[in-house]
């Protein structure tokens, strides 16, 4: 069994798994990285923790540069103290190239061995959204949140994991280059056995 450990911004990304352990549901709802996942691989995997990006440790011993990539080094930590095999995240760029080149940097330069599914939402996660529905120049928009199809309910988790439980990751537009790179890591992530 593969060990997943999901970070996200918040409810829409982890679902239930963004309340505090203490907290959490026995068995908590999906949010959008699971639900991807889970189109993914559908099995031989579980999530064993998650954490609000907000909350992750950042390391701050050494050169480690700027502060997205210290959040993804405190996340591999804790992934690692937590026995996982794979980390899971998407982080909204939100017109941030700075951002976006950050993360792509610690995914790139991660020391610890850890199968890393993660990247960037161009510009965010309802750019996706969009996207798994089939619209083309979703990754284009500034606030892809403003003018959803009626299909989405805004900000709402249960509305954003239907959309991702009905799309064909197959008929994804190609020019969403991020969501495509993601779902490729996942692919890779998630084909290998927990020690591979």
């Amino acid at each position: 069994m593969i060990h997943v450990v999901l970070a996200g911004e918040g409810r829409n990304e982890l679902g239930g798994w963004s309340d505090e352990p203490q907290f959490r549901a026995a068995d908590p709802s999906p949010g959008v990285i699971e639900a991807l996942l889970r189109r993914v691989q559908s099995d031989r995997w579980k999530v064993i923790d998650a954490v609000p990006w907000r909350s992750l440790r950042k390391l701050r011993v050494g050169k480690y540069g700027e502060a997205e990539r210290r959040n993804i080094l405190g996340l591999l930590l804790r992934a690692r103290e937590r026995g996982a095999h794979v980390v899971a995240f998407v982080r909204d760029r939100d017109c941030s190239e700075q951002r976006q080149q950050d993360v792509e940097q610690a995914i790139a330069e991660q020391p610890s061995g850890m199968r890393v599914v993660g990247g960037m939402a161009i510009e965010k996660l309802e750019s996706w959204l969009r996207s798994l529905g089939g619209e083309r120049g979703a990754e284009a928009l500034k606030h892809p949140e403003v003018g959803l199809p009626e299909s989405i309910d805004p900000k709402n988790t249960t509305s954003y994991v239907s959309v991702v439980t009905a799309a064909d990751l197959e008929q994804i537009p190609d020019d969403a280059t991020s969501l495509k790179s993601w779902i490729g890591r996942a692919r890779a992530a998630l084909g290998q056995g927990p020690g591979s």
